[in-house]
Protein backbone atom coordinates (compact mmCIF):
# COMPACT_ATOMS: atom_id res chain seq x y z
CA UNK A 1 0.00 0.00 0.00
CA UNK A 2 2.41 2.87 0.70
CA UNK A 3 4.44 1.50 -2.14
CA UNK A 4 1.57 3.20 -4.47
CA UNK A 5 0.64 6.11 -2.06
CA UNK A 6 4.69 7.31 -3.25
CA UNK A 7 4.16 6.72 -6.93
CA UNK A 8 7.72 7.51 -7.25
CA UNK A 9 10.09 5.76 -9.99
CA UNK A 10 12.71 3.63 -8.30
CA UNK A 11 15.78 2.30 -10.94
CA UNK A 12 15.15 -0.99 -9.18
CA UNK A 13 11.87 -1.17 -8.27
CA UNK A 14 9.47 0.24 -10.60
CA UNK A 15 5.47 0.83 -9.14
CA UNK A 16 2.96 -1.61 -10.10
CA UNK A 17 1.34 -0.74 -13.26
CA UNK A 18 4.44 0.76 -14.73
CA UNK A 19 5.42 -0.67 -18.24
CA UNK A 20 8.81 -2.24 -17.14
CA UNK A 21 7.37 -3.61 -14.09
CA UNK A 22 4.51 -5.31 -16.51
CA UNK A 23 7.20 -7.06 -18.80
CA UNK A 24 9.92 -7.96 -16.12
CA UNK A 25 12.53 -6.38 -18.15
CA UNK A 26 15.25 -5.38 -15.43
CA UNK A 27 17.54 -4.44 -18.18
CA UNK A 28 16.25 -1.01 -18.98
CA UNK A 29 14.77 -0.13 -15.58
CA UNK A 30 17.71 2.28 -14.32
CA UNK A 31 17.54 4.09 -18.10
CA UNK A 32 14.49 4.64 -18.27
CA UNK A 33 13.50 7.13 -15.83
CA UNK A 34 16.46 9.19 -16.60
CA UNK A 35 15.14 9.55 -20.29
CA UNK A 36 11.82 10.40 -19.64
CA UNK A 37 12.65 13.41 -17.25
CA UNK A 38 15.40 14.14 -20.40
CA UNK A 39 12.42 13.75 -22.88
CA UNK A 40 9.90 16.02 -20.57
CA UNK A 41 12.05 18.66 -19.70
CA UNK A 42 12.75 19.14 -23.68
CA UNK A 43 9.49 18.74 -24.82
CA UNK A 44 8.02 21.61 -26.55
CA UNK A 45 4.83 22.65 -25.13
CA UNK A 46 1.46 21.60 -26.99
CA UNK A 47 -1.28 23.95 -27.25
CA UNK A 48 -4.17 22.41 -25.12
CA UNK A 49 -7.25 21.83 -27.21
CA UNK A 50 -9.86 24.35 -25.36
CA UNK A 51 -13.21 23.61 -28.32
CA UNK A 52 -12.97 28.15 -28.36
CA UNK A 53 -12.50 28.83 -31.88
CA UNK A 54 -9.23 30.35 -32.75
CA UNK A 55 -8.65 33.71 -32.65
CA UNK A 56 -9.32 35.77 -36.00
CA UNK A 57 -6.36 38.18 -37.38
CA UNK A 58 -6.83 41.85 -37.08
CA UNK A 59 -6.80 43.65 -40.47
CA UNK A 60 -3.80 44.72 -41.88
CA UNK A 61 -2.96 47.98 -40.50
CA UNK A 62 -1.98 51.61 -42.41
CA UNK A 63 1.91 51.08 -42.50
CA UNK A 64 3.43 54.81 -43.20
CA UNK A 65 6.54 56.05 -42.88
CA UNK A 66 8.31 57.27 -39.35
CA UNK A 67 9.03 60.88 -40.76
CA UNK A 68 8.56 62.41 -44.15
CA UNK A 69 11.02 60.41 -47.05
CA UNK A 70 12.38 64.31 -48.32
CA UNK A 71 13.55 64.55 -44.83
CA UNK A 72 15.54 60.98 -45.01
CA UNK A 73 16.72 61.85 -48.62
CA UNK A 74 18.29 65.57 -46.92
CA UNK A 75 19.81 63.65 -44.03
CA UNK A 76 21.44 61.72 -46.78
CA UNK A 77 22.64 64.14 -48.53
CA UNK A 78 24.09 65.48 -45.16
CA UNK A 79 25.64 61.98 -44.69
CA UNK A 80 26.94 61.92 -47.85
CA UNK A 81 28.51 65.49 -47.97
CA UNK A 82 30.37 64.45 -44.32
CA UNK A 83 31.52 61.49 -45.96
CA UNK A 84 33.04 63.52 -48.65
CA UNK A 85 34.92 65.92 -46.57
CA UNK A 86 36.02 63.22 -44.59
CA UNK A 87 37.56 61.04 -48.00
CA UNK A 88 38.92 64.96 -48.80
CA UNK A 89 40.73 64.52 -45.45
CA UNK A 90 41.81 61.16 -45.93
CA UNK A 91 43.30 61.68 -49.37
CA UNK A 92 45.16 65.07 -48.30
CA UNK A 93 46.52 63.00 -45.12
CA UNK A 94 48.15 60.22 -47.35
CA UNK A 95 49.57 63.23 -49.50
CA UNK A 96 51.59 64.15 -46.61
CA UNK A 97 51.89 60.84 -44.92
CA UNK A 98 53.73 59.70 -48.53
CA UNK A 99 56.42 62.78 -48.03
CA UNK A 100 57.23 61.47 -44.47
CA UNK A 101 57.32 57.93 -45.19
CA UNK A 102 59.80 58.47 -48.29
CA UNK A 103 62.38 59.11 -45.92
CA UNK A 104 62.04 55.71 -44.35
CA UNK A 105 61.81 54.25 -47.82
CA UNK A 106 65.21 55.43 -49.25
CA UNK A 107 66.83 53.87 -45.85
CA UNK A 108 65.11 50.58 -46.65
CA UNK A 109 67.03 47.98 -44.68
CA UNK A 110 67.97 50.07 -41.59
CA UNK A 111 65.95 48.45 -38.01
CA UNK A 112 64.27 50.96 -37.36
CA UNK A 113 63.21 52.09 -40.83
CA UNK A 114 62.18 48.72 -41.16
CA UNK A 115 59.98 48.98 -38.19
CA UNK A 116 58.39 51.86 -38.74
CA UNK A 117 57.34 50.67 -42.57
CA UNK A 118 55.90 47.56 -41.70
CA UNK A 119 54.07 49.26 -39.10
CA UNK A 120 52.78 52.05 -41.58
CA UNK A 121 51.96 49.34 -43.87
CA UNK A 122 49.75 47.26 -41.54
CA UNK A 123 47.63 50.04 -40.68
CA UNK A 124 47.13 51.10 -44.39
CA UNK A 125 46.55 47.56 -46.08
CA UNK A 126 43.25 47.53 -42.92
CA UNK A 127 42.63 51.36 -43.89
CA UNK A 128 42.29 50.71 -47.23
CA UNK A 129 40.17 47.24 -47.34
CA UNK A 130 38.07 49.41 -45.03
CA UNK A 131 37.53 51.43 -47.47
CA UNK A 132 37.16 49.00 -50.62
CA UNK A 133 34.51 47.81 -48.52
CA UNK A 134 32.35 51.08 -48.06
CA UNK A 135 33.23 51.98 -52.03
CA UNK A 136 31.23 48.42 -52.20
CA UNK A 137 28.66 49.59 -50.36
CA UNK A 138 28.20 52.78 -51.60
CA UNK A 139 28.34 51.11 -55.18
CA UNK A 140 25.36 49.11 -53.88
CA UNK A 141 23.12 52.14 -53.31
CA UNK A 142 21.68 53.06 -56.75
CA UNK A 143 21.12 49.64 -57.65
CA UNK A 144 18.80 49.33 -54.38
CA UNK A 145 17.13 52.62 -55.57
CA UNK A 146 16.72 51.09 -59.38
CA UNK A 147 15.03 48.12 -57.98
CA UNK A 148 12.88 50.40 -55.88
CA UNK A 149 11.84 52.20 -58.58
CA UNK A 150 11.11 48.84 -60.49
CA UNK A 151 9.06 47.59 -57.55
CA UNK A 152 6.81 50.70 -57.16
CA UNK A 153 7.21 50.97 -60.71
CA UNK A 154 5.52 47.19 -61.23
CA UNK A 155 3.10 47.26 -57.74
CA UNK A 156 1.85 50.88 -59.56
CA UNK A 157 0.75 49.11 -62.95
CA UNK A 158 -0.41 46.14 -60.94
CA UNK A 159 -2.53 48.37 -59.01
CA UNK A 160 -3.66 50.43 -62.28
CA UNK A 161 -4.45 46.89 -64.18
CA UNK A 162 -6.38 45.60 -61.10
CA UNK A 163 -8.62 48.87 -60.76
CA UNK A 164 -9.41 48.68 -64.53
CA UNK A 165 -10.33 45.39 -64.33
CA UNK A 166 -12.56 45.90 -61.40
CA UNK A 167 -13.81 49.16 -63.08
CA UNK A 168 -14.58 47.00 -66.33
CA UNK A 169 -16.10 44.24 -64.79
CA UNK A 170 -18.88 46.59 -63.04
CA UNK A 171 -19.46 48.31 -66.42
CA UNK A 172 -20.82 44.78 -67.46
CA UNK A 173 -22.52 43.87 -64.78
CA UNK A 174 -24.16 47.28 -65.68
CA UNK A 175 -24.37 46.78 -69.03
CA UNK A 176 -26.18 43.25 -68.65
CA UNK A 177 -29.93 43.21 -68.50
CA UNK A 178 -30.90 42.25 -65.16
CA UNK A 179 -33.58 38.70 -65.52
CA UNK A 180 -36.87 38.84 -64.22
Amino acid sequence: GSRQATKSISPTHPPEGHALARCGGDAHVSEAPARRRRMDATALPRPVATGAMPLARPPPRHVEPDVPVTERIENMQEAAKKLQEELDIIVNGLSGLMDHVQAAEATAGDVHSDGMRKEVGDVLREQTRGLQEMAQTLQAFPRRWARLELNTSQRKSLMLNIKARRKRDQEELQQVPELA
